[in-house]
């Protein structure tokens, strides 16, 4: 009995251990297919693979340098500045600023805001370290064969201050007219190496003379200043249409002295008169002028009209640049000022430089001519330079009126003629006034007779 009990706990015991060796197995086959499983890269982690295997095998996209060869490079620094002429390190700082586009295509450029002029341009070469990029000519300026700013002439990089590293596209020196954020940093110093900064940056002070006499027209009358303030602050206002300004516009057409004298009948205008040459910011605008005259209004309002005063019948027509900002207004000059009649000055009416011959006529004009001999020629001339305009004439012209008549040759071959008691201008008759008569001037035209006729 008993050894046949424990034979049954034998067995029972064998199945026991056979089938906790079966638990265990299970147990570690379950474990593998987790890990199995979880060692399978998910989508996600697929695509990440896949993109750093192609950034690793795709080369970064390369880009072809298209900016002009620069003329010049300049280099601002302190007040200072010199420039560059070396053609190859010139070049190279162009295609240093190009680089700064790798990233940017024409529609995604930072574009800023920020407000600047004239005035910001002469204070950032004035107190920042710049690098400007220039070109005699306008030049197309295409950045890396994918970013065209036109056709430009400057491109200027201040590397301190408020605009470090922003790039600055210009047409003139102080004429910009696209201003682009901060594309790079700390990459053009390096350039300043050797480079002599021995020019002073201009500093735009006033060197504009007073006018010995200003003359206001309107209305066809005239007022006139002898007043050194007020006549030096006129000319300084005309002036300071002219700052930041490089390049005077000038206008093709011959203006003469008769096209002068009807716009001083017929539009508001002022005339400046100098004893020496005019100078705006140290640059003649006309080395020979002595005279500035201005319309306010009419076919050529705020245009700048120059004469040398004394032989020239032509006037220069220029005009300065208009800027957007552009507040030229001489009005207030005119207030409370009185105007007289007689717009005539001596030497208005006849003009007694470059006079070649004079001749007189008797009879309304139709007497013999009576040429004016050597001995004489000299005083005609003075008396002629005493002529002036009078009293406009509102009534019916009495018989007897313009019974004398002069006739004057200039050396260009111009020929006036002209009764000496009335002249019509524009429309309007004047009185003519004059110095005494010189003795020669009866004796001659007793001369004048009437011809014969058979």
């Amino acid at each position: 009995m008993k050894k046949t009990t424990a034979i049954i706990l034998f067995f029972l015991m064998l199945i026991t251990f056979v089938s906790c060796r079966n638990t265990g197995d299970d147990t570690s086959s379950v474990v593998s297919t987790v890990d199995a499983i979880s060692s399978v890269p998910s989508e996600t982690e697929k695509a990440e693979e896949k993109e750093k295997v192609e950034s690793q095998t795709t080369p970064e996209p390369t880009f072809i340098s298209s900016i002009a060869k620069p003329d010049e490079v300049k280099f601002y620094k302190n007040g200072k500045y010199g420039s560059s002429k070396d053609a190859n390190k010139n070049y190279e700082i162009a295609k240093l600023v190009e680089s700064w586009y790798k990233s940017y295509k024409q529609d995604t450029l930072p574009f800023c805001n920020w407000e600047y002029n004239a005035e910001t341009i002469d204070k950032i070469k004035q107190k920042e370290t710049v690098v400007e990029i220039c070109y005699e000519d306008y030049t197309q300026i295409n950045m890396l064969n994918k970013i065209d700013h036109g056709k430009q002439r400057k491109i200027m990089i201040p590397l301190t201050g408020r605009y470090a590293y922003s790039v600055f596209l210009g047409k003139e020196e102080y004429n910009y007219t696209i201003l682009l954020g901060e594309l790079a940093d700390s990459e053009l110093e390096k350039y300043f190496k050797g480079i002599t900064l021995d020019k002073d940056v201009r500093k735009w002070e006033s060197t504009v003379i007073t006018p010995a006499k200003v003359t206001f027209y309107k209305d066809g009358k005239k007022s006139v200043s002898t007043e050194s303030d007020i006549n030096r602050k006129i000319a300084k206002y005309i002036e300071s249409w002219f700052k930041y300004t490089t390049v005077y516009t000038s206008m093709p057409a011959i203006i003469t002295d008769s096209d002068i004298m009807q716009q001083k009948y017929n539009t508001t205008a002022i005339e400046l008169e100098f004893d020496s040459s005019i100078t705006f910011y140290g640059s003649f605008i006309n080395k020979n002028a002595r005279k500035i005259f201005i319309t306010l209004d009419g076919e050529h309002p705020y245009h700048i009209f120059t004469n040398d005063g004394l032989y020239d019948t032509n006037w220069g027509n220029m005009s300065p640049v208009t800027r957007s900002d552009d507040s030229r207004n001489l009005e207030p000059f005119f207030e409370g000022r009185k105007f007289e009649e007689n717009i005539g000055v001596a030497g208005d009416v006849f003009n007694s430089k470059e006079i070649a011959c004079v001749a007189f006529y008797g009879y309304y004009g139709k007497g013999t001519r009576v040429d004016v001999p050597y001995e004489n020629i000299n005083e005609i001339i003075n008396w002629l330079g005493t002529f002036t305009l009078g009293e406009s004439v509102t009534t019916a012209i009495p018989p007897g009126t313009n019974t004398h008549v002069v006739e004057i040759e200039y050396v260009d071959g111009t020929v006036v003629k002209q009764g000496l008691d009335v002249i019509e201008i524009y429309g309007v008759s004047y009185e003519l006034e004059c110095g005494k008569h010189p003795e020669c001037y009866w004796q001659l035209l007793s001369q004048s007779t009437l011809p014969t006729t058979k």
